[in-house]
Protein backbone atom coordinates (compact mmCIF):
# COMPACT_ATOMS: atom_id res chain seq x y z
CA UNK A 1 0.00 0.00 0.00
CA UNK A 2 0.84 3.68 -1.42
CA UNK A 3 2.76 5.47 1.57
CA UNK A 4 0.17 8.74 1.45
CA UNK A 5 1.46 11.58 4.11
CA UNK A 6 -1.55 12.82 6.56
CA UNK A 7 -1.49 16.34 6.31
CA UNK A 8 -4.71 19.19 6.63
CA UNK A 9 -4.11 19.60 2.99
CA UNK A 10 -4.05 16.92 0.57
CA UNK A 11 -0.48 16.42 0.27
CA UNK A 12 -0.64 15.01 -3.18
CA UNK A 13 -2.18 18.74 -4.52
CA UNK A 14 -0.12 20.70 -2.90
CA UNK A 15 3.22 18.85 -4.22
CA UNK A 16 1.72 18.97 -7.69
CA UNK A 17 0.98 22.55 -7.63
CA UNK A 18 4.19 23.62 -6.06
CA UNK A 19 5.90 21.58 -8.99
CA UNK A 20 3.59 22.83 -11.48
CA UNK A 21 4.41 26.79 -10.01
CA UNK A 22 7.87 26.34 -11.41
CA UNK A 23 9.46 27.29 -7.75
CA UNK A 24 12.83 25.77 -7.52
CA UNK A 25 12.72 26.30 -3.66
CA UNK A 26 9.59 27.16 -1.42
CA UNK A 27 11.87 28.48 1.33
CA UNK A 28 12.92 31.00 -1.23
CA UNK A 29 9.61 31.80 -2.93
CA UNK A 30 8.81 35.55 -3.03
CA UNK A 31 5.92 37.01 -1.76
CA UNK A 32 4.20 36.73 -4.77
CA UNK A 33 4.87 33.74 -5.49
CA UNK A 34 3.32 32.02 -2.45
CA UNK A 35 0.36 34.06 -2.98
CA UNK A 36 -0.58 32.53 -6.08
CA UNK A 37 0.61 29.18 -4.97
CA UNK A 38 -1.53 28.97 -2.03
CA UNK A 39 -4.27 30.67 -4.22
CA UNK A 40 -4.27 27.82 -6.85
CA UNK A 41 -4.08 25.23 -3.92
CA UNK A 42 -7.53 26.78 -2.61
CA UNK A 43 -9.07 26.60 -5.99
CA UNK A 44 -8.00 22.73 -6.35
CA UNK A 45 -8.98 21.80 -2.82
CA UNK A 46 -11.47 23.91 -1.77
CA UNK A 47 -9.74 24.40 1.69
CA UNK A 48 -9.05 28.26 3.19
CA UNK A 49 -5.29 28.58 4.38
CA UNK A 50 -4.84 31.58 7.12
CA UNK A 51 -3.13 33.64 5.23
CA UNK A 52 -0.29 35.07 6.92
CA UNK A 53 1.98 36.08 3.54
CA UNK A 54 0.51 39.73 3.32
CA UNK A 55 0.29 40.76 6.87
CA UNK A 56 -3.56 39.60 6.89
CA UNK A 57 -4.50 36.82 8.68
CA UNK A 58 -8.27 36.92 7.54
CA UNK A 59 -10.03 37.60 10.86
CA UNK A 60 -13.17 39.55 11.45
CA UNK A 61 -12.53 43.49 12.49
CA UNK A 62 -14.22 44.58 15.55
CA UNK A 63 -17.60 45.41 16.20
CA UNK A 64 -15.79 48.52 18.36
CA UNK A 65 -14.06 49.63 15.10
CA UNK A 66 -16.91 48.82 12.57
CA UNK A 67 -19.24 51.06 14.44
CA UNK A 68 -16.97 53.95 14.89
CA UNK A 69 -16.09 53.91 11.25
CA UNK A 70 -20.14 54.27 10.24
CA UNK A 71 -20.55 57.07 12.94
CA UNK A 72 -17.36 58.88 11.69
CA UNK A 73 -19.30 58.84 8.06
CA UNK A 74 -22.37 59.84 9.87
CA UNK A 75 -20.78 62.67 10.54
CA UNK A 76 -19.32 63.62 7.38
CA UNK A 77 -15.90 62.80 7.57
CA UNK A 78 -15.96 61.39 3.76
CA UNK A 79 -16.26 64.85 2.54
CA UNK A 80 -13.82 67.10 5.06
CA UNK A 81 -10.19 66.87 5.29
CA UNK A 82 -8.52 67.02 8.56
CA UNK A 83 -7.21 70.02 10.19
CA UNK A 84 -3.21 70.93 9.34
CA UNK A 85 -2.30 70.09 12.71
CA UNK A 86 -4.17 66.69 12.65
CA UNK A 87 -7.32 65.55 14.48
CA UNK A 88 -6.65 66.45 18.43
CA UNK A 89 -8.50 62.80 19.73
CA UNK A 90 -6.78 60.36 17.02
CA UNK A 91 -3.42 62.23 18.18
CA UNK A 92 -4.39 62.25 21.89
CA UNK A 93 -5.01 58.49 21.72
CA UNK A 94 -2.27 57.94 20.08
CA UNK A 95 0.00 59.44 23.01
CA UNK A 96 -1.96 57.30 25.03
CA UNK A 97 -1.80 54.21 23.65
CA UNK A 98 1.89 53.92 23.24
CA UNK A 99 2.00 55.24 27.20
CA UNK A 100 -0.60 51.92 28.51
CA UNK A 101 1.50 49.34 25.77
CA UNK A 102 5.25 50.77 26.04
CA UNK A 103 5.32 52.73 29.20
CA UNK A 104 6.42 55.92 26.67
CA UNK A 105 5.63 59.22 27.20
CA UNK A 106 5.20 60.69 23.70
CA UNK A 107 3.67 64.37 23.53
CA UNK A 108 0.08 64.16 21.23
CA UNK A 109 1.67 66.68 19.15
CA UNK A 110 4.74 63.96 18.25
CA UNK A 111 2.18 61.29 17.08
CA UNK A 112 1.52 61.61 13.34
CA UNK A 113 -0.69 58.88 11.88
CA UNK A 114 -0.34 57.68 8.14
CA UNK A 115 -1.95 55.38 6.00
CA UNK A 116 0.43 52.15 7.11
CA UNK A 117 3.78 50.69 7.64
CA UNK A 118 4.83 51.48 4.37
CA UNK A 119 4.19 55.20 4.12
CA UNK A 120 5.09 55.64 8.11
CA UNK A 121 8.63 53.76 7.26
CA UNK A 122 9.23 55.97 4.25
CA UNK A 123 8.98 58.95 6.25
CA UNK A 124 10.92 57.86 9.16
CA UNK A 125 13.97 56.00 6.96
CA UNK A 126 13.93 59.96 5.70
CA UNK A 127 13.93 62.03 8.73
CA UNK A 128 16.46 59.47 10.62
CA UNK A 129 19.17 59.86 8.10
CA UNK A 130 18.98 63.87 7.95
CA UNK A 131 19.49 63.86 11.62
CA UNK A 132 23.29 63.51 11.96
CA UNK A 133 25.23 64.02 9.05
CA UNK A 134 27.88 61.85 10.52
CA UNK A 135 25.00 59.22 10.90
CA UNK A 136 23.19 58.37 7.56
CA UNK A 137 22.95 54.50 7.54
CA UNK A 138 20.26 52.63 8.28
CA UNK A 139 21.12 48.86 9.99
CA UNK A 140 18.71 45.83 9.06
CA UNK A 141 19.02 43.07 10.93
CA UNK A 142 17.13 40.28 8.77
CA UNK A 143 15.47 38.34 7.68
CA UNK A 144 13.47 41.44 7.18
CA UNK A 145 10.87 43.29 4.29
CA UNK A 146 12.71 43.27 1.38
CA UNK A 147 10.94 46.83 0.42
CA UNK A 148 12.09 48.43 3.09
CA UNK A 149 15.52 48.11 1.53
CA UNK A 150 14.01 49.38 -1.90
CA UNK A 151 12.47 52.47 -0.17
CA UNK A 152 16.09 53.00 0.77
CA UNK A 153 17.59 52.73 -2.35
CA UNK A 154 14.28 55.27 -3.77
CA UNK A 155 15.40 57.65 -1.26
CA UNK A 156 18.84 57.41 -2.06
CA UNK A 157 19.79 56.23 1.26
CA UNK A 158 22.57 53.89 2.40
CA UNK A 159 22.14 50.66 4.31
CA UNK A 160 24.14 47.82 6.39
CA UNK A 161 22.81 44.22 6.93
CA UNK A 162 23.29 40.75 8.27
CA UNK A 163 21.61 37.77 9.39
CA UNK A 164 20.68 37.61 12.83
CA UNK A 165 20.30 33.65 12.75
CA UNK A 166 23.80 33.14 13.85
CA UNK A 167 24.06 36.17 16.16
CA UNK A 168 21.26 34.95 18.60
CA UNK A 169 22.28 35.77 22.31
CA UNK A 170 24.92 37.80 23.85
CA UNK A 171 26.87 37.40 20.16
CA UNK A 172 24.16 39.96 18.95
CA UNK A 173 26.34 42.62 21.08
CA UNK A 174 29.11 41.87 19.61
CA UNK A 175 28.04 41.87 16.39
CA UNK A 176 26.10 45.24 16.26
CA UNK A 177 28.93 46.72 18.07
CA UNK A 178 30.83 45.68 14.91
CA UNK A 179 28.50 48.04 12.99
CA UNK A 180 27.48 50.44 15.73
CA UNK A 181 31.28 51.60 16.43
CA UNK A 182 31.91 52.92 12.89
CA UNK A 183 29.54 55.99 13.91
CA UNK A 184 27.65 56.00 10.93
CA UNK A 185 24.56 53.85 11.88
CA UNK A 186 21.27 56.23 12.48
CA UNK A 187 18.91 53.62 13.14
CA UNK A 188 18.10 50.22 13.64
CA UNK A 189 15.20 48.23 12.06
CA UNK A 190 13.93 44.64 12.93
CA UNK A 191 10.59 42.86 13.24
CA UNK A 192 9.90 41.04 16.44
CA UNK A 193 8.02 38.80 16.38
CA UNK A 194 9.83 38.17 12.63
CA UNK A 195 8.36 38.37 8.87
CA UNK A 196 9.14 35.85 7.27
CA UNK A 197 10.69 33.81 9.96
CA UNK A 198 8.76 34.50 13.26
CA UNK A 199 11.34 34.06 15.68
CA UNK A 200 11.40 35.95 18.50
CA UNK A 201 13.99 38.17 20.40
CA UNK A 202 14.28 37.43 23.70
CA UNK A 203 14.61 39.85 26.49
CA UNK A 204 18.05 39.56 26.67
CA UNK A 205 18.38 40.61 22.87
CA UNK A 206 16.42 43.41 22.96
CA UNK A 207 17.54 44.99 26.36
CA UNK A 208 20.91 44.56 24.56
CA UNK A 209 19.35 46.36 21.13
CA UNK A 210 17.98 48.94 23.22
CA UNK A 211 21.47 49.41 25.61
CA UNK A 212 23.87 49.61 21.98
CA UNK A 213 21.25 52.09 20.41
CA UNK A 214 21.13 54.36 23.79
CA UNK A 215 25.23 54.16 23.85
Amino acid sequence: MENVKSTPIDYSVVSEKIKSSGITEIGKATIRELVKLVNNIEQATGKKFIRMEMGVPGLEPSSIGINAEIDALHKGVASKYPMIEGVAELKNEFSRFVKLFMDIDIAPECCVPTVGSMQGGFAAFLMMSKTDKKKNTTLFIDPGFPVQKQQHQVLGIPYETFDVYNYRGEKLREKLESYLSKGHISSILYSNPNNPSWICFTEKELKIIGELANK
